[in-house]
């Protein structure tokens, strides 16, 4: 049985009634018992164009935690981007990658999702390295993409068995682009630790179905078997799917069909636990008492016990802000007030939970911890 032994706030902006921090998307990067590192995207609204890639650290496994600086301050982007959320590598040999997106935000008025067309505003898949734990870090690496397509990642590199390294990304369209969006989820591969990529492979391709395949998080089941799930959305319903699941063989080259589970839900962050079991923490938007929640599968996601999950955020009440400009699910999107959950299996067996969430109009960033997954 999952249980709550612990949460409390990575960030929450201390002055909010003398200037706007909107912190969301965290990570975090476990060093060692007491050493865990957090990125974020820290910005004056969810969707506004100065979102830059901010750290802070702790020291006493989580428990507290500092202010430390901005990965990159964006001062020499040419065109200028923003950038939104990020994920967290620790390679074999110590270094540490951060993979994000930034967008072109040269005109600052312009939304990121195209109102009429909901196309996105050009975005690039951006690296940063890090040999010292995270105290320093690299120039930016942009991931270059085959011509014509157009992608931003999804969260984080997953270091392989044989030493490869993958990168995750879903790809959408060009912002004036009146066709629906290609969408995919896919990846890429890299035989020298990120330095170069390359290997483009389709993880989940729902296009002929009228199918989206959103933010899919691929973990490693260990050799060369990774598992994933996607938030899948229905495109001629515009409803949500259930949450789907693939798994793959031989270290993300093919993939299985997506199958659905029986978890009814949006962004999903899956753990490996051992074995066949498996704990995902997920957002559920649409639903009497909205929040986020934890569930464990004991058959690596097949099923899983929807009747015994706990809820890590309550998010009654605050769980949309505004009012909708239209009835997409995108414009819904742009009102949301917590999401983007992560989670990460400690040494302990426990499992430690980041997400962000609005309450009293201020937007913070927390982590909650739970015990029982691991037993």
């Amino acid at each position: 049985m999952i249980e709550v032994i612990g949460q409390g706030i990575l960030y929450r902006n201390p002055q909010p009634n003398r200037h706007p921090i909107h912190a969301s998307f965290p990570v975090v990067l476990p060093f060692s018992d007491r050493e865990m590192l957090c990125a974020y995207r820290r910005a004056s609204s969810f969707f506004s164009a100065d979102g830059m890639i901010a750290q802070l650290r702790s020291m006493d496994g989580g428990a507290t935690w500092r202010e430390e600086h901005l990965i990159w301050d964006g001062s020499a982007d040419d065109p200028p981007r923003s950038y939104r959320g990020c994920g967290l590598t620790r390679l074999n040999d110590g270094t540490v990658l951060l993979l994000t997106t930034g967008f072109d935000r040269s005109d600052p008025n312009k939304p990121l999702f195209n109102p009429e067309t909901e196309g996105l505003l050009p975005p690039r898949i951006i690296l940063f390295r890090s040999r010292d734990g995270g105290h320093t870090w690299s120039l930016p690496q942009v991931v270059p993409l085959p011509d014509g397509l157009i992608g931003n990642a999804s969260g984080p590199v997953l270091e392989l068995a044989d030493g490869e390294s993958l990168l995750p990304l879903e790809t959408w369209k060009a912002y004036d682009d009146p066709n629906p969006p290609p969408q995919r989820a896919m990846a890429l591969f890299s035989t020298d630790q990120g330095a170069t990529w390359g290997n483009l492979t389709t993880v989940g391709d729902g296009v002929a179905d009228g199918v989206f395949y959103w933010d899919q998080r691929i973990i490693s089941l260990g050799g060369q078997r990774l598992f994933v799930l996607f938030w899948t959305h229905d495109v001629a319903t515009d409803q949500d799917l259930p949450i789907h699941r693939a798994i793959s063989e031989d270290s993300g080259k093919t993939w299985s069909q997506p199958q659905p589970t029986n978890i009814q839900g949006q962004v999903t962050y899956p753990v490996h636990l051992g074995d066949e079991r498996l704990l995902a923490v997920y957002n559920l938007r649409y639903h009497d008492r909205p929040g986020i929640m934890a569930v464990l599968s004991e058959d690596e996601g097949q099923t899983w016990d929807v009747d015994n999950q706990v809820m890590v955020w309550d998010a009654r009440g605050e769980s949309h802000g505004g009012t909708p400009a239209g009835n997409r699910e995108l414009d819904q999107h742009v009102l949301i007030q917590f999401g983007a959950p992560t989670a990460q299996l400690l040494s302990d067996g426990d499992v430690l939970v980041t997400f962000w969430c609005t309450r009293g109009d201020v937007t913070d960033i927390r982590w909650c911890r739970l015990r029982g997954a691991g037993s």
